[in-house]
């Protein structure tokens, strides 16, 4: 049987995040059919309950959680900042190679790779790569892989903007992360992309590297939306992360505003918040935010809920909250951006602008069949792309 060691830039249960749960899902099926290790930088600072990881990957023969040594920026006093900001500099490297470059994990993550005898090697980021010397691995003739969730460089470009000195230093750190994007892309044996877009993006411009676009490997999980008179939409996702935020802002004020003038229906948020953000909100009219919910509580809103709308303009890559939403059978309206990476089909309902989402959305709020019926088609494309024995094979090949 072969050996898999995964590097996985964090700790991915709980499964917080549609990255998280990417990588999560997975590295479940994945260590069913081979002997499967798996290393996390928890990049994080949480604490981390190993008995309860291992009862999570129940296959897994050993995992690793590695304590995360370059500082936390956010939060830290201004000198603390500058210090960083500095070494950064200097570094020659972009910020989140800084993170997982650093000899103590090489070392330990070298041992493991040797005395294990490992076949394959993961990565499941480029930023990872910079954990180990991966010239001297490649002519040891261990195979290296690593998963592309995202453009790196375009997300980061899309999510940190600024004028002046701030502007400079995030064009700096951009082209840091393309150099590396090119460098990665150029030394592995394979290259897995989970979007479509971005492989084919890459294609384009990295015509001598080994790429390939998987879709992600997902489980199939029970169907849980019904057909209700609730009184909500809903949007799942946490208010902390920016695209997030600026989506649903857009989504209040072009699309929800119009339509609370003529339905008594709810917006329900759910997922992490500032005080600040709370404040906004609740300046809202017919807007409610849970707050972060367990699966259960998820899956309850789920089932009971009208629909979902997914108003994302930016960054990159598959947007794993919308396959998420999808795996339960929930109707969604989402946005253009909101669909790039996903597998193309004709029945999800995909608004180019605010006065198309209003039409989707009086549509869904008065046809209840037109709900029921976009919840069988996106269910069994979900089973059929993301969670079937198909696309195992195809991570299984790109494995091997």
């Amino acid at each position: 049987m072969k050996k898999i060691l995964f590097i996985v830039p964090q700790v991915v249960y709980p499964a917080t995040d549609g990255g998280k749960q990417a990588i999560y899902q997975r590295l479940q099926r994945i260590s069913e059919i081979y002997e499967t290790y798996i290393v996390m930088v928890n990049v994080e600072n949480k604490k981390v309950d190993l008995d309860l990881m291992r009862k999570k990957f129940p296959h897994a023969k050993k995992i690793y959680v590695l304590k995360r040594l370059v500082r936390v920026v956010n939060g830290s006093s201004l000198l603390g900042k500058i210090s960083e900001g500095i070494k950064w500099l200097i570094s020659g490297k972009d910020s989140g190679s800084r993170i997982y470059c650093q000899m103590d994990y090489s070392s330990k993550v070298d041992e493991l790779i040797y005395n294990e005898k490992i076949d394959t090697i993961c990565y499941d980021s480029p930023y990872t790569v910079s954990m180990l010397d991966y010239k001297k691995l490649k002519t040891d003739g261990i195979r290296q892989v690593c998963v592309f969730h995202n453009v790196e460089h375009k997300f980061f470009r899309d999510t940190h903007k600024g004028n002046g000195i701030t502007k400079l230093v995030w064009n700096l750190e951009t082209n840091r992360i393309k150099l590396l994007e090119h460098t990665i892309l150029n030394a592995m044996d394979s290259n897995v992309f989970i979007a479509l877009s971005d492989y084919l993006y890459f294609k384009k411009i990295e015509a001598d590297a080994s790429l390939e676009y998987i879709p992600p490997l997902m489980k199939q999980k029970k169907r849980v939306w019904e057909l209700t008179d609730s009184n909500y939409i809903l949007f799942p996702g946490s208010l902390l992360f920016g695209p997030n935020m600026s989506g649903i802002k857009w989504f209040y004020n072009n699309v929800f505003k119009e339509i609370i003038k003529e339905h008594n229906i709810k917006l329900y948020i759910t997922g992490k918040y500032s005080s600040v953000i709370k404040k906004e909100i609740d300046s809202w009219n017919n807007v409610r935010l849970t707050g972060f919910v367990s699966d259960e509580e998820m899956a309850k809103l789920y089932q009971e809920c009208l629909f979902t709308v997914s108003p994302i303009f930016d960054g990159s890559g598959i947007k794993m909250k919308l396959l998420d939403i999808m795996s339960y059978g929930v109707p969604v309206i989402a946005s253009e951006a909101s669909v790039e990476g996903l597998e193309k089909n004709d029945f999800l309902p995909v608004a180019k602008d605010a006065v198309e989402f209003q039409s989707f959305v009086r549509e869904l709020l008065t046809n209840s069949q037109k709900r029921v019926s976009l919840s069988d088609k996106e269910y069994e494309f979900f089973y059929k792309v993301y969670a079937s024995d198909n696309t195992l094979k195809k991570w299984v090949r790109a494995l091997s």
